[in-house]
């Protein structure tokens, strides 16, 4: 029962403030199929249009099976719709009463900003036109080098520029990332007759999340669902997992990154024990007040045990009440790969890097 007796009022009030602030959302119809393929239209068709994080991976299903007009399409309508926020006095104020994703839109984080940018790239490399696909590449790296919101490394999203950049015929351009991987031997050395190949590894099932110091002064600390592989390096490519993305998402509710999510999440915590005391209280009453009245009535123990029953599930439902309210905003790229391997192997099997885990080819070649 998340949406508590004691939060429907919240509600209420929160979906009623914040209406002149949603972005226009991203339609199916928007979305013409128009590749031959008839499951680029079934992709878009199973899509969860209702939430954006979703239909971040949806752009990726559609680069893996070679919807590239669709991806790109669809890439980019969420990269401009979801990238910047728009806030409303109103909203902030009343967010603070349930959870960030009741009342806020949802907005693009620093890596995945470029890494939907990367997308768009891979689908222009794919459709052969190297010169927009390095267009975005540029673009990518403006997001890496912003230092207003893009706090700390990315490891990941460094080795994909390499490649990239490689494959698009600059190598000179590719070898500063190899160069922050600590992966000389690749930036002193190319191999036209054996490009790269780049696969996305597994799929993030989603955070866990408990009150405790988080990166960077946060009160929240988040793992991920998923088991994340070790980086690994070997003389054909190299596995780098998203360890640099998990901590992005700690960083979200820090103060140096972002001062007002790190307030707000301090006023929910005690509003959260505030509404679990609520629902507690309110099972308690309903227990002891309503067996009471039976008893006063005299009418049979079935009421009375009735009333404990409904107090009782009342008082379960106390931690619920506040977790509900006290929790942080986990949105992310649903179903985000777990780390990228880069290789110059005919197929992942022949690999040393590659993994136990499902491995989707983004880039072929």
């Amino acid at each position: 029962m998340k949406a508590c007796i004691p939060l429907l009022c919240v509600s209420l009030l929160l979906q009623a403030g914040v209406t002149a602030c949603v972005t226009s959302p991203v339609r199916r119809q928007e979305i013409v199929r128009l590749s031959a393929d008839r499951r680029c239209g079934d992709l878009l068709d199973m899509a969860d249009w209702d939430r954006e994080e979703s239909l971040l991976a949806t752009t990726q299903e559609l680069l893996e099976a070679r919807c590239h007009p669709e991806s790109l399409k669809l890439g980019g309508l969420l990269r401009d719709r979801l990238r910047d926020k728009d806030y409303s006095v109103t909203a902030e104020a009343l967010s603070v009463l349930g959870p960030e994703q009741m009342s806020q839109t949802y907005v693009l984080e620093s890596h995945e900003r470029t890494y939907l940018t990367l997308v768009l790239a891979i689908n222009h490399i794919e459709m052969g036109d190297r010169e927009a696909a390095k267009v975005e590449l540029r673009r990518a790296t403006q997001e890496l080098d912003a230092v207003l919101y893009n706090h700390g490394r990315d490891d990941a999203s460094h080795l994909l520029m390499a490649g990239l950049w490689e494959d698009v015929g600059e190598p000179e351009l590719a070898a500063p990332y190899w160069r922050r991987l600590g992966l000389e031997q690749f930036a002193t050395t190319r191999d036209l007759a054996s490009p790269w190949r780049i696969y996305a590894v597994g799929h993030l099932q989603g955070y866990d999340w408990r009150m405790g110091e988080g990166a960077g002064g946060g009160i929240y600390q988040i793992t991920p669902k998923t088991e994340i592989p070790k980086k690994c390096v070997s003389a054909t490519g190299a596995l780098i997992p998203i360890d640099d993305w998990v901590r992005k998402m700690e960083l979200r509710h820090a103060h140096d990154y972002h001062p007002l999510l790190n307030f707000k999440s301090y006023i929910r915590f005690p509003l959260g024990v505030s509404y679990g005391v609520l629902l507690g209280g309110t099972g308690l009453a309903v227990a002891i007040g309503g067996c009471a009245m039976v008893a006063q009535g005299g009418s049979s123990g079935d009421g009375c045990r009735a009333a404990f029953e409904v107090g009782g599930a009342l008082m379960a439902e106390a931690p619920n009440a506040f977790n509900y309210a006290a929790q942080p905003d986990l949105r992310h790229w649903s179903k985000s790969p777990v780390a990228f391997l880069i290789t110059r192997s005919p197929s992942p099997e022949t690999e040393v890097c590659a993994t136990s885990l499902h491995q989707s080819p983004i880039l072929r070649r």
